[in-house]
């Protein structure tokens, strides 16, 4: 009897982290979507412009292309969804670009740059792609408070110099960084990028670090090599959190009581429905 409660528990448990996580998931197919430079939005009605501010108002399946500078691109905490192809987000000859508050899932690239300067990416969450952020020929720009999760290579660098790279997080990605370089070493020297990985106080958190912290100020008593030009002076010993996307543990421990009681008052009923037969 012991052994069918538990089951039943744990099928409604289950079922209720289905539900829970579908809820996360569920995305409207839509194509490619531009920002035109008229500032006009095509291919969604879920990102909705006040001025040169463009809010999305709810998940989002599809590419976006940014064709105009100066503006500023807040996902409210909403999914930007891929298809395992394409750039999530591109930036091309563009200026003065911010993207904040997204998550970007499943591209082959989540944010693509080519020949663009003055952009600001932060408080975004780029998971599961192909290239988390992928940077070519594009200087100037600043990269803070973004977490990069369970991509091929977070960051991609390729003849790209003095962006601004701190406050991140690079976790579990098959490779944290990667420029061009490493595997064309016979191109020349100055093709190589070099960066700023911190802002003079703070780096990266990089969770393939194996440095030590001994007087526990939170930075790392060694640098994080990226490679010879490049490197975190201050890496971060712990996870830096984007404050947009909180755990999901919360959640799910909901999901389990409320599983749980929903089976509990389920059973009850069906007791007392034999009862009163």
């Amino acid at each position: 009897m012991q052994q069918k409660i538990f089951v039943s528990l744990f099928l409604a448990f289950f079922l209720g982290i289905v539900l829970l996580t579908s809820s996360f998931q569920e995305v409207k197919a839509t194509g490619t979507i531009y920002i035109r430079a008229d500032g006009s939005v095509e291919g969604t009605d879920k990102l909705q412009r006040n001025g040169n501010i463009y809010t999305f108002t709810g998940d989002i399946n599809g590419e976006i292309i940014v064709e105009i500078d100066d503006i500023v691109i807040n996902g409210a905490d909403y999914l930007l969804q891929g298809y395992g192809t394409g750039v999530g987000i591109s930036i091309n000859y563009q200026n003065n670009v911010t993207i904040k508050n997204l998550q970007i899932n499943n591209f082959s690239s989540g944010i693509g740059f080519e020949v663009a300067y003055n952009n600001t990416i932060s408080s975004n969450l780029l998971l599961n792609n192909g290239v988390g952020i992928h940077l070519t020929d594009s200087d100037n720009n600043i990269f803070t408070g973004n977490t990069f999760m369970d991509n091929e290579q977070g960051f991609y660098l390729f003849i790209c110099y003095n962006n601004s790279i701190y406050n991140n997080s690079y976790i579990n990605n098959t490779r944290q960084v990667f420029d061009n370089w490493f595997i064309n070493p016979a191109l020349p020297e100055e093709l190589e990028s070099v960066n700023i990985w911190y802002n003079g106080t703070t780096g990266n958190y990089w969770s393939d670090y194996n440095g030590t912290d001994n007087n526990a100020d939170g930075i790392g008593d060694s640098p994080y090599i990226i490679n010879n030009l490049n490197q975190d002076n201050y890496p971060l010993i712990e996870e830096f959190i984007i404050p947009e996307f909180p755990s999901l543990t919360p959640l799910l421990i909901a999901g389990f009581f409320t599983t749980i009681l929903a089976s509990i008052a389920y059973r009850r009923k069906i007791k007392q429905g034999r009862k009163n037969e």
